[in-house]
C-alpha cells in the first residue's frame, strides 16, 4: 500500500466524514430516477417512444464510459476530494440543463453530465473508504454509501408524484439535484481529508503499466464483468420497472409512488444488512447468491399475470440486489489495495457498460417483443453475474 493510503488508514477521520461522502453520493443519484419512473412523460413532452425516451440512459451510459476511461488517468494525477468536486459541480449543471433542455438530444446532453457526476464521485468515495478504514469496518462503510444512493431514490419517490402532477417532471431535476449538490460540495470541502495514492509525476508509461496489471489480475477483472453484468439485471426494475406496471397493470402516478417507495426501502434494508453480514458470511458468497436470487426473482415478476401476483417477486429481487451491490463492491474493493482508485475507476467503465446493455438490449427487445421477453433477458444477466462471481477470489486485504 502507498505511503498516502498508509497515512489515511492510520489516522483518524473527521466524525462528518462518512456523512459528507453520503451526501455527495446522495446528490450524484438525484436524477436517477427521472427516467424510469417519469419516461411517459418524457416520451409525451418529446413526443418519441418509450423505447427512444429511454436511449437517454443509453447516451449517459456511453459518456460515463468515455469519462471513467479518462478517470483512470486522472485518478494517478489528481487527488480524490477534487475529483468529488468536480463530480458534483457536474451534477449541479445535470440539474440546471435538464430544466431548460427544449429538445430530447439536449435532454440527452444534460442527463449526461449526472452520469460524469457519478463516476467521479462514487468511486473515488469508494476509494477513500478503502483507503481510511481497515477491512474489519471497510464493508459496513460500503453499505452506507450505497444506502445513501437508494435514501436518495427514496426521497426522490416520496416527492416526485407531487411535484410532477402540479409542476411538471422538469422540476425534479431543478429541485433535488440543485440543492443537493450544492449541500455537498461544501461538506466535501469542509471534511474530506485530500489524499492521493500517486505522484503528480505520472507517465502515460506508468499509466499503461497499472492499467495492465490491475486487468491481468483474474479475480478483479472477473469482479468487473459480474458487476456490469449485475447492474445490467437491476436495471430491469430500475428503469423499465414502473413502465410495466404502468401499461400492464394501469397503476396511477401517485400508486407508482407507493410501489417504488417499497421497494426502495427493502433495497436500502438489504445494503445496510448486507454491510453487517459480510463478515460472517463472506463477501464472495453472499454476492453470489443474492445476484443469483435477484435475477430469477426478475424473470418471475415480469411473468405474473396480475399486480398482486407480480408486487412481491418485485420486492424480493429489490431487496437481493441491495445485498448484492453492497458485497460486491466491498468485494471488488479488496482485490488491488495498492491502487484503489484506478481500480474502482476501471470498475465504473465495465458497470457503465452494464447501464449500457440494459436499455440498448433490454428497450430493443421490449419494443420487438415484450416485457416478459425483456425481463427473461436481462434477468438471465443476474444469474450470469454470480457463475462470473464463482471465479473471483475472497482477499484478506488490511
Amino acid at each position: 500500500m502507498t505511503a498516502h493510503s498508509d497515512e489515511s488508514e492510520s489516522s483518524s477521520p473527521h466524525r462528518l466524514f462518512i456523512p459528507s461522502l453520503v451526501m455527495a453520493c446522495f446528490a450524484t443519484v438525484t436524477l436517477s430516477l427521472m427516467l424510469s419512473y417519469l419516461l411517459i412523460d418524457i416520451a409525451s413532452t418529446f413526443q418519441v417512444s418509450l423505447g427512444k425516451a429511454s436511449q437517454t440512459s443509453l447516451f449517459s451510459s456511453i459518456t460515463v464510459v468515455i469519462t471513467a476511461l479518462i478517470l483512470t488517468f486522472l485518478s494517478l494525477r489528481f487527488k480524490q476530494k477534487s475529483l468529488i468536486i468536480i463530480g458534483l459541480i457536474c451534477m449541479l449543471s445535470s440539474g440546471i440543463g435538464c430544466f431548460f433542455a427544449p429538445t430530447l438530444n439536449l435532454l440527452y446532453l444534460s442527463y449526461s453530465l449526472q452520469g460524469v457526476a457519478s463516476v467521479m464521485v462514487f468511486p473515488m468515495a469508494l476509494a477513500l473508504v478503502g483507503n481510511t478504514y481497515p477491512t474489519q469496518k471497510r464493508a459496513k462503510a460500503v453499505s452506507y454509501l450505497v444506502a445513501a444512493a437508494s435514501f436518495s431514490n427514496l426521497v426522490v419517490v416520496c416527492l416526485t408524484g407531487l411535484i410532477a402532477t402540479n409542476f411538471g417532471w422538469r422540476f425534479i431535476p431543478l429541485l433535488f439535484a440543485v440543492p443537493a449538490s450544492s449541500v455537498a460540495l461544501v461538506l466535501v470541502f469542509l471534511f474530506v481529508p485530500s489524499y492521493s495514492e500517486n505522484s503528480l509525476a505520472v507517465t502515460s508509461t506508468d499509466y499503461l503499466k497499472k492499467i495492465k496489471s490491475i486487468l491481468s489480475n483474474r479475480s478483479a477483472t472477473a469482479c468487473f464483468i459480474g458487476n456490469s453484468l449485475r447492474t445490467s439485471a437491476h436495471m430491469a426494475i430500475s428503469l423499465f420497472g414502473v413502465s410495466f406496471y404502468r401499461q400492464r397493470f394501469l397503476i396511477t402516478m401517485g400508486q407508482s409512488t407507493v410501489l417504488m417507495l417499497g421497494g426502495t426501502l427493502l433495497f436500502i434494508v438489504g445494503t445496510l444488512i448486507s454491510g453487517n453480514i459480510s463478515s460472517r458470511f463472506g463477501k464472495k458468497p453472499l454476492t453470489i447468491f443474492s445476484s443469483a436470487l435477484a435475477g430469477l426473482f426478475i424473470i418471475c415478476l415480469y411473468y405474473m399475470p396480475n399486480f398482486w401476483f407480480a408486487l412481491p417477486f418485485d420486492y424480493l429481487a429489490l431487496f437481493f440486489f441491495g445485498l448484492a451491490s453492497s458485497a460486491a463492491l466491498s468485494h471488488t474493493l479488496d482485490q488491488v489495495p495498492t491502487s484503489r482508485s484506478t481500480l474502482m475507476s476501471l470498475n465504473t467503465v465495465f458497470g457503465a457498460l452494464g447501464t449500457a446493455i440494459a436499455p440498448t438490449l433490454g428497450g430493443t427487445i421490449l419494443d420487438a417483443f415484450s416485457f416478459e421477453a425483456m425481463g427473461l433477458t436481462l434477468g438471465a444477466l443476474g444469474a450470469i453475474a454470480a457463475i462470473v462471481f464463482v471465479f473471483t477470489k475472497e482477499q484478506n486485504s488490511k
